[in-house]
């Protein structure tokens, strides 16, 4: 298949490209700074543009089979960016395809769980789940669902992926947390925050899970999978794999109250209104979902229809995780 994959440098795309490419794909990857492409050996023909502008549409081939869309914002001091960059960028992203592309498509959107909401209340959540996002993040990942729904043309086969918490090499979210185990100080919020509950997903399964969707797309068209390992893990456990990896012996938890962890939030947004190069990854946004018990969601159903095994148990990535930020220099 002739396959664009747009967000082709983050941490989803740039593992994905690697998969479709030895697959045997012909990869066509949306950067919008070449020197990245460059830099991290992205895979596949680099195709330079970004989804404010979509002139480059019409380089793509005539014969293109498939869109991946894994670009969006994941944070961001200022809410209207998700809804600019998640949702109106992917309605804009499938009208400039429907220009050009009358005949059949293969359309993937890589969402979020965060457009289901936390799985507080349940045991564990499942696809057909009424979703209640509690973060604008998670409302904008639903409304760009919702979008591709009500614009995709009738001959486009299209899914969504969900994944939940993603781990995996070059991953920058959870390096932070592999900063505080080094420092052997590590926070908790809320009353039972050592024993929240997470789903996560090995990005090497993810991509797979992806790739899988869209070569199935005559029986993956139309629906929603959540790409999930099967072992839900709760925050203790997840510090305990990072510890043990980085061959640490003791760590102090202490307690951070939600009001504080919201409070900072508030500073950091206002510190960001005027220095906008001071961007941490605490929001007031991000706070909502940090502060929710459980992030549980069940992989069953894209393991069943895509009949494969999910092979990255926490303990396995983690280590393969810790091994990258060594190689590159990372703690």
């Amino acid at each position: 298949m002739k396959i664009l994959v747009t967000g082709a440098t983050g941490f989803v795309g740039s593992h994905l490209t690697e998969l479709l490419s030895t697959s045997g794909h012909q990869v066509f990857s949306l950067v919008r700074n070449k020197k990245k492409f460059k830099e991290f050996n992205i895979s596949g023909t680099a195709i330079h543009g970004n989804l404010s502008t979509l002139e480059w549409v019409d380089t793509l081939p005539k014969d293109l089979d498939c869109v991946i869309h894994a670009a969006g914002v994941v944070h961001s001091h200022n809410k209207d960016n998700f809804y600019k960059f998640n949702t109106k960028a992917t309605k804009n992203l499938i009208g400039a395809l429907k220009n050009r592309y009358h005949r059949n498509l293969v359309f993937c959107l890589i969402s979020s769980q965060a457009a289901a909401g936390p799985s507080d209340g349940k045991f564990i959540a499942r696809e057909d789940d009424p979703p209640v996002p509690i973060s604008h993040y998670g409302r904008s990942k639903l409304s760009a669902e919702k979008t591709l729904e009500s614009n995709a043309p009738a001959s486009w086969k299209w899914m969504i992926i969900r994944p939940p918490m993603a781990i995996g090499p070059a991953d920058p979210a959870i390096l932070d947390i592999f900063k505080m185990v080094k420092r052997r100080l590590v926070p908790i919020t809320g009353l039972f925050g050592r024993s929240k509950c997470y789903s996560f997903v090995a990005v090497f399964d993810l991509v797979l899970i992806i790739t899988k969707a869209v070569e199935k797309h005559e029986i993956t068209h139309g629906q929603i999978f959540y790409a999930a390992h099967p072992q839900t893990v709760r925050y203790d456990q997840i510090i305990e794999s990072i510890k043990t990896a980085m061959g640490i012996d003791r760590i102090l938890f202490f307690s951070v109250p939600g009001f504080v962890l919201r409070f900072a939030s508030m500073i950091f947004n206002l510190v960001n209104l005027l220095f906008p190069t001071f961007n941490p990854r605490l929001t007031r946004d991000k706070t909502k979902e940090i502060l929710a018990q459980k992030w549980t969601c069940s992989g069953n159903k894209a393991k069943e229809v895509l009949e494969l095994d999910y092979k990255w148990d926490l303990e396995k990535i983690i280590i393969e995780t810790y091994r990258d930020y060594i190689t590159r220099g990372c703690l």
